[in-house]
């Protein structure tokens, strides 16, 4: 082979690797769009019950029960959708909206416990369709919650994470 063959056959050579080479990389999702390496986005921590957290560290979630004759069933978010009395899942430090609804018009309330003794709760309701919200920040001391009219059984327990 003359040394004017050799010219054009490294220069096809070189192309050629150059295409495989940005092909595989486009291929793997290695290309370049406008981000640094390491860049990637980081999960959010959850809120409990599998939950994602939106808006900013502390501010509210909504968790809502609703009454079914004598049991509590999960109704928000989607991971004690129907749930005989769920646990609930919360995160210290983090501010909660827990409610239920009245869907058999009998009468029910919402207790929620902490150490043996009731820390906050709604009042006793009968009109069906109504909802009543009780607002809590997690905290390990919260063990479980209740029906004050049905307390053996409509209670669920609250588990904490730190």
């Amino acid at each position: 082979m003359s040394q004017d063959d050799a010219q054009p056959r490294r220069r096809i050579l070189r192309v050629a690797a150059v295409t495989v080479v940005g092909s595989t990389a486009a291929v793997a999702g290695c290309t370049d769009q406008g981000e640094e390496p390491g860049d990637e986005p980081e999960a959010e921590e959850g809120t409990g019950n599998g939950q994602e957290r939106e808006g900013e560290d502390g501010e509210g979630e909504r968790i809502l029960l609703e009454t079914d004759g004598d049991v509590w069933i999960g109704q928000e978010p989607a991971e004690i959708e129907d749930e005989e009395n769920p646990t609930l899942e919360l995160v210290a430090g983090w501010e909660y909206e827990i409610g239920c609804v009245n869907r058999d018009g009998d009468d029910h309330s919402l207790a929620l416990w902490a150490d043996g003794e009731e820390r906050d709760a709604t009042g006793v309701d009968d009109e069906e369709g109504e909802e009543q919200w009780l607002t809590v920040e997690g905290s390990d001391d919260l063990t479980s919650y209740r029906c004050e009219v049905h307390p053996d059984t409509m209670e669920g327990d609250i588990e904490v994470d730190e």
